[in-house]
């Protein structure tokens, strides 16, 4: 957590920064979790399976890792777990039920609604 005093005329603000992707987007810098979870969105609206899913992810030249010999998320600069970033086991097998483009979006929609509670909580 840091603090830092910015002087505004003739008082003084306290701005608090919690979290480095908070300073990131106030530099105007992508962090590469972000850009992950674009990248993430792109690929489960086009994936037809959750094979596919991760094909499609390495064919972007995104390293998967596994753990217990199951792949569970994408080694960058920091390791992403599919289920922290909402990707879970579940939703990624439904890939495999047919899915019309609307139900993906409104799936997406709920992932990205609890990435938001989650980072609000922090």
């Amino acid at each position: 957590r840091g603090v830092k005093s910015r002087s505004k005329g003739h008082r003084k603000e306290k701005v608090l920064f919690k979290d480095a992707e908070k300073k990131m987007e106030l530099r105007g810098v992508t962090s590469d979790k972000q850009i992950l979870l674009s990248t993430l969105e792109r690929t489960y609206l086009t994936a037809t399976s959750q094979q596919n899913f991760y094909q499609r992810l390495q064919d972007q030249r995104l390293n998967l890792y596994s753990r217990g010999g199951k792949v569970v998320g994408i080694k960058m600069r920091r390791k992403f777990r599919f289920r922290t970033l909402g990707y879970t086991s579940e939703i990624l097998l439904m890939l495999e039920k047919e899915q019309s483009k609307d139900n993906r979006l409104l799936r997406l929609e709920q992932i990205r609604k609890k990435q938001q509670d989650k980072s609000r909580e922090r």
